[in-house]
């Protein structure tokens, strides 16, 4: 039985349909230009997700158990960062199993995410391709298609959308044969393809990758661009120009918008937690101005912090 969510929001976590295969950690970057939407098209063995994004969001993705996770951006997409990969239309992407990933999306970013279990991948793989599942996963991050395998997996992939947009239920022989025909189309297409960015061009984010770790762990208090530049061993000009290529923001405004983003996250969750008041959250994540942390909010949200509150209390 094929089965279809269609979801449409400005608040990520509202898309459900976005976490088929993956949980999701978020950090909203810009304000919504307007709701992203999601649609999930979904049977036994596989589920596709055409999504359009229409903010920049900062992800870290888990794939759940059991599901090898792949995603392919659409015709006429804005790039994407897949840990220190850029992302464009040609490529397919094979994210990371067993192990957490990043992604960095733009407004205006639209792709196919592709969920399949791995099951099924184990034995085709055994079977058709006379591989394993570490030569696949050998292949995680960006992998270019050729022309034509490019041209041959979007058309698997439009067969599916018309079968959900059809007002007769498929058959389950006819879903069988297209979950084989997906996984054969992807599998081949990947192995066929060439191995994305090399090494001596990643070795470039380093200092960014460092910048950004520091970050995460400190969750709490103020982090000031001097000391970031420090502790990533660069200039500020330096740091500013990666951040500027791979988020679209400044340093500064990306710390401002994590800050915001974790906020947002508790509120979401408030009666949940121990907090006495909005302020108490806000100082806990470093921020202290309070006329502007609202403004800065609102800003980015398009609602006021204690508008969020009272949503989610109700």
């Amino acid at each position: 039985m094929l089965r279809t969510i269609s979801q449409e929001s400005p608040d990520f976590y509202a898309l459900d349909a976005l976490q088929a295969g993956w949980e999701f950690d978020v950090t909203q970057m810009t304000p919504s230009i307007e709701p992203s939407s999601a649609r999930l098209i979904q049977s036994d063995r596989v589920s596709l997700v055409p999504m359009a994004l229409n903010a920049g969001f900062n992800q870290t993705i888990v794939a759940k158990p059991g599901y090898i996770n792949f995603g392919l951006p659409a015709v006429g997409s804005t790039p994407i960062w897949v840990g220190d990969q850029a992302i464009t239309v040609d490529k397919l992407v094979l994210f990371p199993t067993g192990e957490q990933g990043t992604s960095v999306s733009s407004a205006g970013f639209k792709a196919t995410a592709i969920h399949l279990l791995q099951s099924q991948l184990d034995e085709l793989l055994q079977v058709v391709f006379h591989r394993t599942m570490d030569d696949l996963l050998a292949r995680t991050g960006a992998n270019k298609l050729l022309a034509s395998d490019q041209d041959a997996l979007r058309r698997e992939l439009s067969g599916w959308d018309y079968l959900a947009h059809s007002q007769r239920q498929a058959p389950g022989a006819l879903l069988r044969q297209r979950e084989e025909m997906l996984a054969e189309s992807i599998l081949g297409h990947v192995f066929r393809s060439e191995i994305g960015d090399s090494p001596r061009a990643l070795k470039s984010e380093r200092a960014m990758n460092t910048a950004l770790e520091f970050i995460r762990d400190e969750a709490q208090g103020e982090i000031s661009v001097t000391r970031l530049c420090k502790v990533a061993g660069c200039s500020i000009s330096t740091l500013e120009y990666s951040f500027s290529r791979r988020f679209g923001v400044t340093p500064k405004r990306y710390i401002k918008s994590l800050q915001l983003s974790r906020v947002r996250r508790e509120l979401s969750r408030f009666s949940e937690m121990e907090y006495r008041s909005i302020t108490d959250i806000a100082t806990k994540h470093g921020i202290w101005h309070m006329g502007q942390f609202a403004a800065d909010y609102r800003k980015l949200f398009g609602e006021l912090p204690s508008e969020t509150e009272a949503r989610c209390r109700t």
